[in-house]
């Protein structure tokens, strides 16, 4: 009765892990704390706070082997979009922000905060994100193109007031470090994400060495048992 009981458990509970893994595949974005992982993606985005204020050009100097960013290269602003998209939001991200609820206070907790300081938007409190590409401008020959996304910080649960805009030809001196401005910097992931269906195995044969150590342990009781005399 009890291997019973112990194996209907096990299976719920392995049912409920796959349950679980399955509904939060789509979470692709895992914090570890200097860069994010995009594990749809496969790629690692610095935390911009660790760029803020430099020139594209500086960023660039230190990316050699050895140096402070090696490994790390900027991104363009298609791999941008797929960063937002993953983080919750809708294209075409040119203004108001569609997708899920705060999706852009949630990813700016993540990949940081340029502006900290607050302003006015629409009669919305703010925050700003602004991020430079590798994407050159086509007006200016010493200018990138950036990217930025505004929270409204006044009602932390909604989406009303957020911008991200990935495509408007926002335009920053490759040569000239603004403190507003950080880097979209990423490179190959150097974490290894296991697949949902890999943890889910590992969690049924977790569940049956459980179960096979209990049937031993049952079956050795009852041989013990039956040496009894009373």
């Amino acid at each position: 009765m009890k291997l019973r009981l112990l194996t209907r458990f096990l299976m719920l509970a392995t049912a409920g892990l796959m349950f679980t893994l399955c509904n939060t595949s789509h979470a692709a974005l895992i914090d570890y704390g200097a860069f994010t992982t995009d594990s749809n993606t496969g790629l690692d985005w610095l935390d911009l706070t660790a760029t803020s204020g430099k020139s594209y050009d500086d960023v660039e100097s230190q990316m050699n082997s050895g140096l402070l960013y090696e490994g790390w290269r900027h991104a363009n602003r298609a791999e941008v979009r797929d960063f937002w998209f993953d983080a919750g939001g809708l294209a075409p991200f040119t203004g108001i922000a569609l997708g899920d609820i705060n999706w852009v206070g949630r990813l700016q907790i993540l990949w940081g905060k340029t502006y900290p300081f607050t302003y006015t938007v629409n009669g919305n409190t703010v925050q700003g994100t602004i991020a430079m590409t590798n994407d050159v401008s086509l007006a200016c020959a010493t200018c990138n193109l950036t990217v930025y996304l505004l929270d409204n910080i006044d009602i932390s649960d909604s989406s009303l007031g957020d911008f991200a805009e990935a495509q408007q030809l926002n335009e920053a001196y490759r040569w000239q470090g603004q403190a507003p401005i950080g880097h979209a910097l990423v490179r190959n992931s150097v974490v290894a994400v296991p697949e949902p269906t890999t943890i889910a195995l590992f969690g049924l044969g977790i569940a049956g060495i459980a179960i096979l150590r209990r049937k031993q342990r049952l079956n050795g009781q009852g041989h013990n048992n039956k040496g009894i005399r009373i």
